[in-house]
């Protein structure tokens, strides 16, 4: 190794065969994977004043969904 030199190791998360992302990020949080996906979508909206419906329980993540669904 030179002085001077940075060296980067990249250290990735490894993932279980056979499953993807959005449902290891749906499991833990206790939702399944379409319920997961319409959630984000809410949150991805922007839509401030219908995610703090959702969040509060005043609507339900796929009455939000439907809210903000183009």
């Amino acid at each position: 190794m030179n002085m001077g030199q940075i060296y980067l190791v990249q250290n990735f998360v490894q993932v279980e065969s056979g499953k993807k992302t959005c449902e290891i990020a749906a499991e833990a949080v206790g939702m399944n994977r379409e319920t997961y996906r319409q959630a984000k979508k809410v949150v991805e909206s922007g839509n401030q004043e219908i995610i703090q419906a959702m969040d509060s329980g005043e609507k339900s993540i796929s009455a939000a969904y439907e809210s903000v669904r183009f």
